[in-house]
């Protein structure tokens, strides 16, 4: 194998495994951080989930 394809092949699997080990290790950090930064805008979320629902349901009727 040419030195120059063995170098690629090491780049692709270094990448590949610290795509995979890396979010692993900061797992607690990441959930952590996720829920400090989601947790305002849970209601608002919920809120828009039933306006649509209701749209939806809305438009429903008039098709019936």
């Amino acid at each position: 194998m040419p030195t120059l394809l063995r170098l690629i092949v090491v780049i692709v699997l270094a990448f590949v495994a610290g795509s995979v080990v890396t979010p692993l290790l900061w797992r607690s950090v990441l959930v952590e951080q996720g829920k400090e930064i989601l947790s305002p805008f849970g209601m608002l979320s919920a809120g828009i989930l039933i306006t649509a629902v209701g749209i939806a349901v809305a438009q429903i009727r008039k098709l019936l």
